[in-house]
């Protein structure tokens, strides 16, 4: 059987169709949406996406599928130029600052900020710290006036109460007592079971002025004494 006109027409139409679209070219490129360089006309995905993003796996926000650092990288770290430990690269304050200060809470000049103990504290008793030259006027347990002079020193005391110190040599008879130091004023207290001594000073500058008395209990006896002393 002879084919039709109308047959050989369709066959035609079939064998340019199936010669056009097996020409047509496949257009690469990336197919993402997602993507920075996504192509809507693309038809074969050629693995050419790029995505922004932190491209530093040591960040905190890190993104393993970026290709392109866009500056959105985190990191944890100290962020304050003031301390001791900061971090530059840190965006994100871990807590982590350290800054060095006085941080003995009983000191004058208490850091609550410090960390780390630079050695700056100071206590009310630092001025009183020293050598100092005396001269003080007695009324001696006898009864006679007495005048005196001496060396004595005070120096911190080596318990927790950081307001006490240790007054070496004092008085004439060069005993050696505790002291404890409230702002400028300086109270002596000491009682050896023999001798009971009382006293205060006021220091101003590099002079303590003070008074004490000091009695023996047993004999009913006691001396009075007041004076200055000079610190070196």
């Amino acid at each position: 059987m002879r084919p039709t006109p109308f047959t050989l027409l369709t066959m035609l139409l079939v064998t340019i169709a199936i010669f056009t679209s097996s020409c047509e070219k496949e257009i690469g490129g990336c197919m993402d949406p997602a993507s920075v360089n996504y192509n809507p006309e693309a038809t074969m995905d050629d693995g050419s996406c790029q995505y922004s993003g932190c491209t530093d796996p040591q960040s905190e926000s890190y993104n393993p599928q970026a290709t392109i650092d866009d500056g959105s990288c985190q990191y944890k770290g100290c962020t304050d130029p003031q301390s001791e430990n900061y971090d530059p690269q840190a965006t994100i304050d871990d807590g982590s600052c350290q800054y060095k200060g006085c941080t003995d809470p009983n000191s004058v000049n208490f850091n609550p900020q410090a960390t780390i103990d630079d050695g700056s504290c100071a206590y009310e008793r630092d001025p009183f710290i020293g050598t100092y030259d005396v001269a003080e006027d007695c009324i001696l347990i006898d009864g006679s006036p007495g005048t005196f002079g001496w060396v004595m020193t005070i120096s911190a005391a080596t318990s927790d109460d950081v307001s006490e110190v240790n007054i070496w040599n004092l008085g004439d008879f060069g005993l050696n007592v505790k002291g404890i130091v409230d702002g400028d004023q300086l109270t002596i207290s000491y009682d050896d079971g023999t001798n009971i001594i009382i006293g205060s000073g006021t220091l101003n500058g590099n002079k303590l002025t003070f008074s004490y008395t000091n009695s023996i209990p047993s004999q009913n006896l006691t001396e009075s004494c007041e004076g200055v002393a000079t610190k070196q």
